[in-house]
């Protein structure tokens, strides 16, 4: 264990958004992908954002730079979406996630 802890706030926000993206993802048929979303939050307020695009790809894309110019005027956010990973039997789809909080 390397001992960091991460703060509480982000434990939940993360918590939050990720719980947002599996029941979205419990309601779709399986060959139908989440839309890539992020939970922002400024003080006490949340929003969150969906990033539709024509693909995953763009949808990715403008995520990052959406939630690039919002460093500046958000305390925290979380990124979630669809992605796969290697296992021997094959690809397994997941859902991942990324946080981020100022400072």
């Amino acid at each position: 264990m390397n001992g960091f802890i991460l703060p509480d706030e982000v434990i939940r926000h993360a918590g939050l958004t990720m719980v947002q993206a599996a029941l979205i993802a419990s309601v779709l048929k399986e060959e139908e992908l989440i839309c890539p979303f992020a939970v922002v939050s400024k003080g006490p307020n949340r929003q969150s954002v969906a990033f539709e695009s024509e693909t995953q790809d763009e949808a990715v894309s403008k995520a990052w730079a959406s939630l690039d110019e919002r460093r500046s005027h958000i305390d925290l956010w979380a990124f979630a979406r669809e992605g796969l990973i290697s296992m021997p039997e094959g690809k397994v789809d997941v859902l991942v996630w990324f946080e981020w909080k100022r400072g």
